[in-house]
């Protein structure tokens, strides 16, 4: 707000128009009003906020009326104050309620307040913005942002109500001077402020986690000890560059090395290859050898051999016939037995001499005999075969009942097989589950942990906080009964001033017959000073305590939201059960491939029994089949 013109009718002491043009006042930015005591200076004042809000401040708001005593009769009482504010050039006519004479008659009337708001716009010309009293309180209040009850307690201070200011309430004194500075938006700043820095140290409280167990594995896989964290800010980054380039320099030599191998590699199949090639020719000739040698030394053999085979091919033919000849004996000897079994079995003897009628029936029975001994050598061999297949039989059943109990037997193995790939899969699969839950607990139980430090750190923060407090309050205290005191003896501070012959400035007096002396508790500006500067390093100190706490408020209350309702003393045991289920799934993870090959084993096992059993099977119809073309054979031969 910055005042421009202020002209006043017959208002407070001021009997005729008194003009004031601040614009002149102004050029260099800041202005005193001084003058001596009655001068007037609190009734320009009074009439700059009589302009603004239809009151004056201080006891004379509460005076029955506003008008000089002095004006003339028939002058009307008038405040016309010109000033820009939120970059609005505004006009304020204002007129108390005053009394006049009638226009008629004896006596006098009330004359009622009226007000006029105007705004000039940019063409020079003012627009009457209202003319109601409270639209205009309104408007003035919302540009300005205060009520006149504020306005006067800080833009326009009267005189003797600093003391009131100064004592009241914390709440109140804040609520007005954020009202009047508005500075809601720097509250609104500093909770988006706080949000952010809770959603930073939040974050940054997970990417340092990241980052440890990336320098963990780091320092696992790479066999060092990493920096401690304390110093990471510092160590870290170099310590991770120092660990890359020392990897690929590892890498570099690990690929040179490679390459070498796999040169030194090709070589050796190479050199292998032509060893085999070499060592198979030498094998071959080893054995061309040894056979030309055992080939020589077995010639004589051989020869004996030519000799023994040329006689055995000639003598065929005589073995040939002494068979024929014993197989002829033989056949006549049974027929002869058969004779003789004939002849015992006629009905009626017949002499030998008297066989001669028979010999056709003989000759024929012989003939039928002579016939059937193909088939009696054929009978014979069926007979000495008849065994062989009855084993073959016995054989192919029991590798069908093998078979059977293999089939049988599959699929329980293929079962278990599953039911254990099944089992190792579910619990390969919770690793994930496992690690989360270890992770997100050990946060917490470590938020946990960290909360009851900060908590001990709390108690007395806040004490030291309260003690702080109290202490400002104290001081606080101090310094108005100093600035009381100061007030009370003002009169004999002024007249340690007065100088022989000087002016008094409260009354312009030369003559001081009766100075006014100190009393036991009079005290002077240093004092107030010394007071106001202890006032002003307790609340220093109260604002870093009270910030202090407010930082260990906050952190414990994230370490507590990241706690939860975890206790790590009891949640040991939950570690360890969750660190046994890691271990668990991770023995799961490392047997997953050879339970894997089991089952693809039992199953292809399962197959096979399958498959064994149909050609079992197929064997004992074909052994059976056999067996009993076999005994049929037999029973028509």
């Amino acid at each position: 707000m910055r005042l421009h013109r202020l002209e006043i009718t017959a208002f407070g002491p001021f009997a005729d128009t008194v003009e004031v043009d601040l614009d002149a006042l102004s050029d260099a930015g800041l202005f005193l009003l001084t003058g001596p005591t009655g001068a007037g200076k609190t009734s320009v004042l009074d009439a700059v906020c009589f302009a603004l809000y239809g009151d004056v401040p201080g006891d004379r708001g509460s005076a029955k009326r506003l008008r000089a005593d002095q004006a003339a009769p028939g002058v009307r009482p008038r405040v016309e104050l010109e000033l820009s504010v939120a970059g609005r050039r505004l006009r304020l006519v204002r007129t108390p309620a005053w009394e006049r004479e009638k226009l008629r008659g004896t006596g006098t009337t009330t004359e009622q307040a009226s007000v006029v708001l105007a705004e000039r716009l940019p063409d020079g010309e003012w627009r009457t913005l209202s003319t109601r009293l409270d639209e205009t309180g309104h408007l003035v209040g919302d540009l300005l942002g205060m009520t006149l009850t504020q306005f006067t307690q800080v833009a326009m201070l009267p005189q003797g109500r600093f003391q009131a200011f100064l004592r009241a309430k914390s709440e109140d004194r804040h609520k007005l001077l954020q009202q009047l500075f508005r500075t809601g938006r720097f509250e609104d700043v500093e909770a988006w402020l706080r949000d952010l820095r809770t959603g930073l140290r939040r974050e940054s409280g997970r990417l340092q986690q990241v980052v440890a167990d990336l320098a963990s594995r780091v320092s696992e896989t790479a066999d060092v000890q990493p920096p401690e964290p304390d110093t990471w800010e510092e160590t870290l980054l170099a310590w991770a560059v120092d660990r890359r380039a020392t990897a690929h320099a590892d890498r570099d030599r690990a690929e040179g090395a490679r390459r070498d191998a796999e040169a030194t590699e090709a070589r050796a199949r190479a050199a292998l290859d032509r060893a085999r090639a070499t060592h198979e020719q030498h094998q071959r000739w080893s054995r061309a050898r040894s056979e030309r040698a055992a080939l020589l030394a077995r010639a004589d053999e051989h020869a004996q051999q030519l000799t023994a085979l040329g006689e055995a091919r000639r003598a065929v033919p005589v073995v040939l016939a002494e068979r024929q000849r014993s197989e002829c004996g033989e056949a006549v000897a049974r027929l002869e037995a058969r004779i003789a079994s004939l002849r015992d079995d006629l009905p009626v003897a017949v002499p030998g001499e008297d066989l001669a009628p028979h010999e056709e029936a003989l000759l024929l029975a012989a003939g039928r005999v002579r016939d059937a001994l193909p088939r009696l050598r054929e009978l014979d061999a069926l007979e000495h075969r008849l065994p062989g297949l009855q084993e073959s039989r016995r054989r192919a059943l029991a590798e069908v009942e093998a078979c059977v109990a293999d089939v049988a037997e599959a699929p329980d193995r293929v079962r278990v097989a599953r039911e254990r790939l099944a089992a190792l899969q579910a619990e390969a699969a919770a690793l994930p589950v496992h690690e989360a839950a270890l992770a997100g607990l050990r946060e917490s139980v470590g938020a946990a942990l960290e909360a009851r430090a900060v908590e001990a750190e709390l108690a007395p923060a806040r004490a030291e906080h309260l003690a702080a407090r109290e202490l400002t309050v104290t001081r606080h205290e101090r310094l108005l009964a100093v600035r009381e005191a100061r007030i009370e003896s003002m009169a004999s501070e002024l007249a340690g001033s007065l100088a022989v012959g000087g002016c008094c400035p409260v009354c312009g007096s030369h003559d001081h017959p009766a100075k006014a002396q100190p009393g036991p508790d009079a005290t002077d500006a240093a004092a107030e000073k010394d007071a106001q500067r202890l006032l002003d390093d307790a609340k220093t100190d109260e604002h870093l305590r009270a910030e202090h706490v407010r930082d260990l408020e906050t952190r414990l209350a994230l370490l507590r939201d990241r706690a939860g309702d975890t206790d790590p003393d009891a949640a040991t045991d939950e570690v360890h059960r969750l660190e046994e289920a890691c271990a668990g799934a991770r023995a799961a993870v490392e047997q997953l491939p050879l339970a894997t090959t089991t089952l693809a084993d039992a199953e292809q096992a399962a197959a096979e029994a399958g498959a064994a059993l149909e050609r079992a099977r197929a064997h004992l119809v074909e052994a059976e089949q056999q067996h009993a073309d076999g005994v049929r054979e037999v029973d028509r031969l």
